[in-house]
């Protein structure tokens, strides 16, 4: 997260303690609208990506939400707000993405539909370990599809929460015409199987060709998902030689040399690119735990290795390495 984001978080907490008791006195007076421009220009000085809302809570009053809205480069900033969030009283309570709620009537953009009315089927994918979901409503019949699309995500926040939303869930199709499905109860009951299965490791070899005709294998963590490392914004690329040499100098290295020494900086293998020459670790990491610089100078003292590091918040090179680059 950039130098602006970490003070936009001390600046808004710092606000927060001035404001937070006349913030909780208009929610009960039915004035909390008055607040709505103030509260949005702290929370979009830390980045104009994130929204926010308050909303009854469970173990408090009040709840401040903070979300990132699927946005993959904004979980770190989030999850940098909550962690310096004070503690939670009997009045506010704090959360990093909508939490689960009442399965109760919601209005989205003049549309109301009862979220226990909602019908799903859906197909597992266990490489993903994810649900790829097929969702109707017969309020949704006539419905444009920006309205479709934010009533079944606001769904799922209510049934799941939003963070569990990110992890579990996958692909989602609203479809406009009556069919049979599962209750929202099921569907719940689904993701809990597919989170007590889950591995996080699910790894796939595909073999290709390089665009210079090389034949490489890609071998990729297919669970492996942003949602749970959120402050892994950055990517690490080691790359070994096969073929160090013999003469004297620095020693030679093992592909699970790499791996356990990149993991012991805290640096979470994501994927690996081999051919006959060399291996490419991908790996992600938080920057401010000084596994980059760490990586760096151990690379200076090995044969045939080489590190570098970019920015990449959002994980894109994952979709460069399937799509060959």
């Amino acid at each position: 997260m950039s130098s602006d984001g970490h003070r936009g978080i001390e600046a808004f907490w710092d606000w927060w303690a001035r404001h937070c008791d006349g913030i909780a006195s208009a929610i009960s007076a039915g004035t909390i609208a008055s607040w709505v421009p103030e509260i949005t220009s702290v929370v979009r000085a830390i980045d104009s990506g994130l929204l926010w809302e308050v909303a009854p809570a469970s173990r408090a009053t009040h709840a401040l939400i903070v979300t990132a809205e699927g946005q993959a480069e904004l979980f770190g900033v989030v999850d940098d707000w909550l962690t310096n969030a004070p503690s939670g009283d009997t009045t506010w309570e704090f959360h990093a993405g909508r939490p689960p709620g009442p399965l109760d009537t919601l209005v989205v953009e003049g549309l109301a539909f009862g979220l226990g009315n909602v019908r799903a089927q859906w197909t597992r994918d266990d490489g993903r370990e994810r649900l790829d979901l097929e969702l109707w409503h017969p309020a949704w019949i006539n419905a444009t599809p920006r309205a479709l699309g934010l009533s079944s995500q606001l769904f799922l926040d209510r049934l799941l929460g939003e963070i569990d939303k990110e992890r579990w869930i996958g692909s989602v199709e609203t479809v406009d015409s009556a069919r049979e499905g599962a209750d929202p109860g099921a569907l719940r009951a689904a993701v809990e199987m597919l989170a007590d299965t889950a591995t996080k490791q699910k790894w796939t070899t595909t073999q290709r060709r390089s665009l210079d005709g090389r034949a490489t294998l890609l071998t990729m963590n297919e669970a492996l998902k942003r949602i749970d490392h959120p402050r892994a914004s950055w990517h690490l690329i080691v790359s070994v030689d096969r073929d160090p040499g013999t003469a004297q100098g620095p020693r030679s290295i093992t592909a699970d040399d790499v791996v356990a020494i990149m993991e012991s900086l805290d640096a979470t293998l994501a994927a690996v690119v081999a051919d006959a020459q060399r291996s490419i670790f991908h790996f992600v990491v938080d920057p401010s735990l000084g596994a980059i610089a760490a990586a760096l100078a151990w690379a200076r003292r090995i044969r045939g290795a080489h590190v570098t590091a970019t920015a990449d918040p959002a994980w894109r090179f994952r979709g460069d390495l399937i799509l060959g680059g």
